[in-house]
Order: structure tokens, then C-alpha cells, then sequence
């Protein structure tokens, strides 16, 4: 699931993007947005997003470690 989201926003030329992704037997990307808000992910996960994108573009990597789909 990870691949289909990098790719997609690749294929887009994005650099950050929000993905949204179904699954049932298979995955399907529904949309990808090239503003996406955060809000409803931060709330579901604890992340501040904001602070793992700028922390990504300072030191090459998030603080997290690596994310998981």
C-alpha cells in the first residue's frame, strides 16, 4: 500500500500529497491531493504531520521512523 501511494504522488509530480487509498481484494487509489488536510489523520494517529514533514525535509528522514500503511 505504501508503493501505490509513493507512486501515485510521483506519477504526479508531487512532493506532498494526500493520498486516500480503498481496499476490499485489492487496492485502489480514490484521489490523490496536492493540499491535503491533516486533520482527521492527526487525530486517528496522535502525529502532528506538519512537524514530521518539516522534520523530513531538515534531516532526510521523520522522526517517527519509518511509516507504516
Amino acid at each position: 500500500m505504501e508503493w501505490l501511494a509513493v507512486e501515485s504522488v510521483k506519477l504526479l509530480g508531487l512532493d506532498i500529497a494526500g493520498v486516500d487509498i480503498l481496499f476490499d481484494d485489492d487496492y485502489q487509489v480514490c484521489e490523490v491531493n496536492s493540499s491535503p488536510g491533516f486533520e482527521g489523520f492527526e487525530k486517528a494517529t496522535g502525529l502532528n504531520v506538519p512537524q514530521e514533514i518539516y522534520h523530513y525535509i531538515k534531516f532526510g528522514r521523520f522522526s517517527i521512523g519509518k511509516m507504516r500503511g
